[in-house]
């Protein structure tokens, strides 16, 4: 019996000493960024989260830009943010912006830093718990560079391959040549063209061209305001018109008007182009030889301009 209540003894004792030293429960920290390696001036998302109990209490004002010091790396932003948890836990995560402008090593360690924390306890307040710090761990960082080094080249390099004076001489030749027979051959046009007056016909049409203009901005400006200046207007008109139709004709002066137009259109000239010769032409002589053709042709004085300048638009 004595055996007995000294192994139930033995046993409480045991179970006692268990749940007065177990442990308390010990805090996660993971860390991690969203790029293993940067270039310089690149920056980074740094991320430091801590999960923890309910009775733990990080303190965020120790997170600051100007408390926080991770040299090599420049700090741009900090945020921190408490999260619950399902099950009572906790999350206290730190989100940092890092840049570095780092270029003479292969990689660069954001420096482990402290977070300060208090736990609650039903004996003391808040105001009166004992800080304590937790300790995140480094993170190494890759680093990239496009400088080249001093001794290397952007490119690689090779040796240039021996050409022998044969393997383009030929193909040297043959361009030349052909470089040669475009030049006979536009030499031989243009001689071609000038020996069979192409030019020459470009020339006077040119300048044909300018005389009828000139011709009818003449007519054009002619005023209209007395039957003296209209007979003047609309001989000048008719002499241009018979010149116009001479130039395809040969002497037409004794041909009527409608005379003139059958001639035009025998000569092969378009029937709308010889229609308009004829019709202005017959306005012309009404004017002339009707009694009150000068007053019938100052009221008809701008349809006539207008298909005067639209035969001059179509020579």
């Amino acid at each position: 019996m004595r055996t007995v209540r000294l192994v139930v003894s033995c046993m409480t004792a045991i179970v006692c000493t268990a749940q007065v030293q177990a442990p308390l429960e010990t805090m996660v920290v993971k860390v991690w960024s969203d790029r293993t390696a940067l270039y310089p001036g690149d920056r980074l998302q740094y991320v430091a989260r801590v999960e923890h109990s309910p009775d733990v209490e990080f303190v965020p004002d120790h997170v600051r830009r100007d408390q926080l010091s991770l040299e090599p790396f420049e700090i741009r932003d900090v945020k921190t943010s408490s999260t619950d948890l399902p099950g009572g836990r906790k999350i206290f995560e730190v989100r940092l912006l890092l840049t570095t402008y780092e270029v003479n090593r292969p990689d660069a360690t954001v420096p482990s830093f402290n977070l300060f924390y208090f736990r609650r306890s039903q004996s003391a307040s808040k105001e009166n718990a004992p800080a304590e710090t937790l300790a995140v761990p480094p993170l190494k960082i890759g680093l990239r560079s496009s400088i080249v080094d001093p001794p290397g080249t952007i490119r690689d390099y090779k040796p240039i391959l021996p050409d022998s004076q044969t393997e383009w001489m030929l193909p040297g030749a043959l361009g030349l040549l052909g470089v040669i027979a475009v030049l006979v051959y536009g030499s031989s046009l243009v001689l071609a063209w000038a020996r069979s007056g192409f030019w020459k016909r470009k020339m006077t049409e040119r300048i044909r061209k300018k005389s009828i203009r000139e011709w009818f901005e003449e007519i054009r400006n002619t005023p209209v305001d007395s039957p003296e200046k209209v007979e003047t207007f609309y001989v000048r008109a008719s002499t241009i018109l018979r010149g116009l139709a001479a130039e395809q004709l040969g002497d037409c002066g004794g041909l009527t008007p409608r005379e003139t137009q059958a001639a035009l259109q025998k000569s092969g000239d378009p029937s709308e182009h010889s229609e308009m010769v004829g019709d202005l032409m017959e306005q012309c002589d009404l004017v002339r030889y009707s009694p009150d053709g000068a007053e019938s042709a100052r009221v008809r004085h701008p349809e006539f301009l207008q298909k005067f300048s639209e035969l001059i638009e179509r020579r």
